[in-house]
């Protein structure tokens, strides 16, 4: 499977091994890099609102707009090809991704 890699901006936050696919989600392994400390609190709380289907609320959009800020990139390690309009869900060391 592919291997990608997750940036905001030229930052490295993580790696991304593919390991399914369940259209049109990727399905993988996440590998953070320290900086992807930064931001793991707020892909938890969003995990919460996805597990609770809490899209509603002010704190789960602010949550959402925060996330959606951060412009993460996704690049696909096999073609060097660059995904800037991704959604991420990251739970633990599982990561699903749409691009």
């Amino acid at each position: 499977m592919n291997i990608w890699e997750l940036y905001k901006e030229d930052q490295k936050l993580a790696d991304l091994t593919q390991i399914d696919l369940d259209q049109p989600w990727f399905i993988g392994v996440l590998v953070p890099t320290p900086p992807f400390d930064e931001y793991r609190n707020l892909f938890e709380k969003a995990q919460k609102f996805i597990e609770t289907e809490e899209f509603d609320s002010e704190e789960s959009e602010d949550t959402f707009v925060a996330i959606d800020n951060l412009k993460l990139q996704l690049v696909r390690m096999s073609d060097k090809r660059v995904f800037k309009d991704v959604m991420l869900c990251i739970s633990g060391d599982e990561v699903w991704w749409r691009i």
